[in-house]
């Protein structure tokens, strides 16, 4: 996650600056961005499959944080503007009867 010291934060903050600079206008140009990170980690750390994991791992734990904190917030507000799916009330509301559990709940039992 990223939620790291603020001294480390203070040492990585030449990083703000460049990507405040940057002034990415595709896709393309923001994946390339991440590509570049990447790839000076794996110059730091060496090619082998620890690095790999943890390359891997820093993207998709950094996707999920995104979402959690930007795109989900986002999509409720937009259900709430224009409408939820249709009928995903009534899709939920049969997973419940024949599943016995609420929707959502984590419980196994």
């Amino acid at each position: 996650m990223p939620y790291i010291p603020l001294k480390d934060r203070y040492r990585l903050q030449h990083l703000n600056v460049a990507i405040e600079a940057a002034d990415l206008k595709t896709c393309g140009e923001l994946n390339y961005a991440m590509y570049k990170l990447a790839q000076r980690y794996l110059e730091i750390h060496g090619l082998r499959y620890q690095t790999c994991a943890e390359i891997d791992s820093a993207y998709s734990c950094g996707a999920k944080e995104f979402y959690r904190r930007v795109s989900s917030p986002y999509e409720e507000v937009k259900i709430r503007e224009n409408g939820d799916v249709e009928k995903i009330e009534a899709t939920l509301r049969t997973y419940e009867v024949k599943t016995g559990r609420k929707w959502g709940s984590t419980d196994e039992t």
